[in-house]
């Protein structure tokens, strides 16, 4: 969604202000759901005078290579005549050409053959090194971990760290759709950076204490990734044990402490992840000069380069650090300032590099550089593929058809309803399901007959009218998914089914929805659509539109 600019005078700069509404979160209400503007300054063109010094200098060398080749060629000189009577030679003796001919063909073809044989070498050995893992990925016979690692984990993530390499690292905190863009937003930083990715597990904060914590790489093809990233990629779980009883301190950033809301108490931000890694952090927060917008106090957003600065000496130094972090450690009190081997920031949610909540937008450099690499496991993709078999009656072997996903959320968004027209109606979602099968007909040549929802919606009467709309869904209930596979299992196989399909239509303003829509465009090549709700008819997208055919003029609906 592309915002239309409007203009501002707050500045003596050209400013352009959007407005924008962020997507609300998929799992936590502690994404804030309204942005009151943001700005984008403009960069000033060239000048009109360095326009014409410019055009003038160009004048200038034309001219003088016209003169250069207006100019009368050089007369012949003795070199000349004598190249001259050594072709007269070769004409008054053609078997002395025809032998010369012969001899220079022959060593024309071997030096063309010697070169496509060493052509072809390098090309083999090319297409070995691109799909060869990344050097801190392999595993070797000397050791079963990766290389960005001293050895086995160990009790404190320091023993186990090369001195030479730098690592960065972050935690979450808002529900799990949004923990995984919190963890491309952290991926981008490690490139930005040039510093060892180190990913923390995800925590169950809205499927129950009791699923426990998944790690990343359970979820996501971790050494895949590394590999699409060139860069290296590793889990906490490499580094330090997971059943280590030793409490680890270390000096982290806190980007929350300076860019919270106004009113949230400008503290670091909570979360689940420092305890289940053994870890006592003291927090010191980022510069002001991180924040995105600071005229809008309610916006939390930073953008990635100052914040990736701060992993850099020059970065370091320019933050004017205190003495010590103003946030102790909660455990022991330490108030060590950021730690330089080991970067680490509370909570890169809100990050960006043009506008704010930038997920929404095609350009957005996190997903288009990391995101869109971080593919399932082989085997939650095996499970999610078996699943939609089992719900279209299809064999083990039968491939599957090509189907639509749709993905209603409904859940906690009611917190933000204040009737039940709220919610977009089933009819809002198929007319947007028969834009997608016409835009795949006429654009790929694929019909599409499958329809498969996935909603957190309880009411049986409302999957009642799925049923009678013709759709499907994969019944977890029925198959036992939590039973069989865990309480992780039905919304990680959710996401992944959605991303499955050659379309897809979803909840406008949802993450998960924003994410799947993602993944089926760029790994699908496919084909998505978003319903928008909040009041009664907020999707209605008829209009009429009048015609003008010879005399009289006919009404036409069209679908915006």
């Amino acid at each position: 969604m592309v915002h239309s600019p409007s203009e501002s005078s707050s500045s003596s700069a050209p400013l352009l202000a959007f407005r924008s509404r962020s997507p609300l979160s998929d799992d936590s209400p502690d994404v804030d759901a309204d942005v009151d503007a943001h700005a984008l300054e403009l960069k000033r063109r060239p000048s009109a005078d360095s326009s014409a010094a410019f055009l003038d200098l160009e004048a200038s060398l034309a001219r003088s290579n016209a003169a250069q080749i207006r100019s009368q060629p050089p007369p012949y000189t003795e070199k000349t005549l004598r190249h001259v009577r050594h072709t007269l030679v070769f004409a008054r003796h053609p078997r002395v050409l025809a032998i010369a001919a012969i001899l220079l063909f022959l060593v024309a073809f071997s030096t063309l053959a010697i070169l496509y044989v060493a052509n072809g070498s390098e090309t083999q050995a090319g297409r070995v090194a691109e799909s060869a893992p990344l050097e801190s990925d392999k595993v070797t016979e000397e050791s079963m971990y990766p290389a960005s690692v001293l050895g086995a984990p160990t009790e404190s993530f320091r023993d186990n760290l090369h001195n030479d390499t730098q690592y960065i690292t972050s935690w979450i905190n808002a529900g799990w759709t949004n923990d995984f863009m919190t963890y491309v937003n952290l991926l981008y930083l490690a490139l930005l950076s040039s510093r060892t990715a180190i990913l923390p597990p995800f925590a169950p904060s809205h499927v129950g204490s009791t699923a426990g914590y998944i790690a990343f790489g359970d979820v996501f093809d971790v050494p895949r990734l590394a590999r699409l990233l060139d860069h290296p990629v590793i889990e906490w779980r490499d580094v330090k044990r997971e059943d280590s009883a030793h409490t680890d301190a270390l000096g982290c950033w806190s980007i929350w402490a300076t860019a919270a809301p106004a009113g949230s108490g400008r503290v670091p931000r909570g979360n689940a992840i420092e305890p289940k890694l053994g870890l006592d952090v003291s927090y010191t927060p980022v510069p002001e000069a991180t924040i995105m917008f600071p005229q809008f106090d309610n916006d939390p957003h930073t953008r990635f380069a100052p914040i990736a600065a701060l992993t850099f000496p020059g970065g370091r130094e320019a933050a004017h650090l205190p003495a010590n972090a103003p946030f102790p450690g909660r455990v022991s009190g330490h108030t060590a300032l950021p730690d330089e081997h080991m970067a680490c920031f509370d909570f890169p949610y809100y990050l960006a590099s043009v506008y704010t909540f930038e997920f929404n937008y095609d350009f957005s450099p996190a997903w288009r550089f990391v995101g869109t690499h971080a593919h399932w496991t082989s085997q939650i993709e095996g499970i999610a593929t078996s699943l939609v078999r089992q719900t279209f009656n299809l064999s083990a072997s039968e491939a599957l058809p090509p189907f639509i996903s749709i993905h209603v959320r409904h859940g906690d968004f009611g917190n933000y309803c204040s009737n039940d027209a709220c919610f977009a109606p089933l009819s809002a979602f198929a007319v947007r399901v028969e834009e997608v099968k016409r835009e795949l007909r006429e654009r790929k040549g694929v019909e599409v007959e499958r329809v498969l929802m996935t909603s957190d919606e309880r009411d049986a009467g409302w999957w009642a009218s799925i049923r009678e709309m013709g759709w499907e869904w994969v019944d977890h209930g029925e198959l036992k998914t939590e039973e069989t596979y865990g309480r992780w299992y039905p919304v990680l196989l959710d996401a992944v089914v959605q991303s499955l399909g050659v379309g897809f239509v979803g909840t406008d303003r949802s993450t998960m929805s924003l994410i799947a829509q993602r993944r089926v465009e760029d790994w699908r090549g496919g084909v998505t659509r978003e319903v928008k709700w909040g009041s009664a008819g907020a999707d209605d997208h008829k209009r009429k539109r009048a015609f003008a055919d010879g005399a009289e003029a006919r009404a036409y609906e069209f679908a915006i």
